[in-house]
Order: C-alpha cells, then sequence, then structure tokens
C-alpha cells in the first residue's frame, strides 16, 4: 500500500493488521512520528488520510482520520483477498 506523509515521497507499506479504524503497517524505508498525519491508498478505496498513533521499529499503527463504514470494510477485504489469491497462482 502506498503511504505518505505531508512533504514527503510515496512510500510502499505492507499491511499486517488491518481494521475498520485502523491498521499496522511495516515501512521498510522513511520515518514516521506519533501524531504525524499520514495518507495511504487501500485496493478498492480513495486516498485516505489518518495520523500516526504508535511505532515499534519497522512496525507503525495508523488510525483512520474516518473510520470505514462496516460494509465497505468487509468490500475493502475480500477485493484484497482476492489479489493475494491472484499473485499467489
Amino acid at each position: 500500500m502506498p503511504l505518505r506523509a505531508q512533504s514527503r515521497l510515496s512510500i510502499d507499506a505492507h499491511v499486517q493488521n488491518f481494521s475498520a479504524g485502523g491498521c499496522c503497517l511495516e515501512v521498510l524505508l522513511g520515518s514516521y512520528k506519533i501524531g504525524e498525519t499520514v495518507w495511504f491508498k487501500i485496493a478498492g478505496v480513495e486516498s485516505s488520510m489518518g495520523t500516526v498513533r504508535w511505532i515499534d521499529e519497522s512496525l507503525v499503527g495508523v488510525e483512520f482520520a474516518q473510520p470505514f463504514d462496516p460494509a465497505v470494510f468487509e468490500h475493502i477485504v475480500s477485493l484484497n483477498k482476492l489479489e493475494e489469491l491472484e499473485r499467489a497462482a
């Protein structure tokens, strides 16, 4: 998933955990600060915004500015599971 903080280039982040209200991302490049606003792009959804809530080495916890509606969340999960299956084939 592309991840970007203000005035920085977008980097690739790997989703480790995903919920309607936030996510845990593995970020191998760049550094972030607790409280920093970030923008990200999830397959099947417009770009969204969140706030860095915690950091543990290369893992970054992001709280979404606007939690996803349960139906939208289920749609995102199903789209991304399909993409994972297609990549594995």
